[in-house]
This record gives C-alpha cells, sequence and structure tokens, in this order.
C-alpha cells in the first residue's frame, strides 16, 4: 500500500473526516484576513497542486485556518471534492489553481487559537517532539491533522493525551 494511502487512512480514524489545517499569507501585499473571508464568503477554498492531503478531500472533511502571526482564526467543512477552478476572492489562483467548495464556516478572529508551547504540548503533532522550540514547521503548509488536534486548534479541547 502506497504511504500516502497509509497516512490518509491513519488521520480518517474516529469521525471518518479527514481533518486539515491550512495557512492563509499575513503580510503587507496580502492581508490574510481579508484573503481568507473573501474566499470563505464565496463558499469556496483554493489549495495549490502540491498541499499535503488535498487529493484526498471529500464532503464532510474539516479544515481550520491559520494566519501567520494571529493563530488559528476560523474552520469549515468541505462539501466536495476539490477542482481546478477560479474563484472570486481576490487570491493568488494562479498558484493556488485548486478550489474546494466549503460550508458551516465559524470565524473566532476575536480569540485567536495562538499556537504556544502549552498547546503545542497537548498536541499529537507534537509528541516526542520539544514543545519549547518554536513549532514553525507546524504552520508553514497544508498540514493533516488527527481529530484530537483539529479540535483543540478550533477551541474544542478534548483530553490531554
Amino acid at each position: 500500500m502506497p504511504k500516502e494511502l497509509r497516512t490518509e487512512k491513519k488521520y480518517r480514524q474516529g469521525s471518518g473526516a479527514l481533518h486539515l489545517m491550512t495557512s492563509v499569507g499575513n503580510s503587507p501585499d496580502a492581508h490574510g484576513e481579508k484573503t481568507l473571508r473573501n474566499l470563505l464568503r464565496s463558499g469556496w477554498w483554493a489549495f495549490g497542486r502540491r498541499a499535503h492531503g488535498v487529493k484526498y478531500l471529500r464532503a464532510g472533511d474539516r479544515i481550520c485556518f491559520y494566519i501567520a502571526r494571529v493563530g488559528v482564526v476560523a474552520e469549515a467543512t468541505v462539501t466536495g471534492r476539490p477542482e481546478e477552478r477560479r474563484v472570486k476572492g481576490g487570491y493568488d489562483s494562479v498558484s493556488y489553481p485548486l478550489a474546494t467548495r466549503v460550508a458551516e464556516v465559524r470565524y473566532f478572529f476575536d480569540r485567536p487559537i495562538i499556537i504556544d508551547k502549552d498547546l503545542r504540548s497537548w498536541l499529537d503533532a507534537f509528541a516526542g517532539k520539544d514543545v519549547e522550540a518554536s513549532g514553525a514547521w507546524f504552520v508553514q503548509s497544508t498540514r493533516l491533522l488527527t481529530e484530537h488536534d483539529f479540535a483543540l486548534l478550533v477551541g474544542r479541547p478534548g483530553k490531554k493525551r
């Protein structure tokens, strides 16, 4: 069995849904909150061709959104498979040509989930890793998450591992 498929099965445990965290750029040229709100308001989210886990997305999967230097600020449910499509929303459609429909969007900009060392100590992704280190590797690209980690990152705490 290909390694990719084993990885997908590992992350589909529990609810059967795939859970992803994707990063949104935040710079003077590309304001993260504006990009995020515009795309999600249109009912779509866009990915690059090589974004981890995207080729396995299907209806019912969950995505949370991390903005650099802010934290995790929103979540949504995927309602269809990604397709090559340009959608309205003021984003770089050349770098992000794959789009998937989303619904059940929930924003929490007023209380972003900051991925600090305390939260890292609870996350499965940091098991056996130094939680004192920055954890920048964790937020630099689209990442598959366990259901447990997703719940923590959207402010729905579970049990500590």
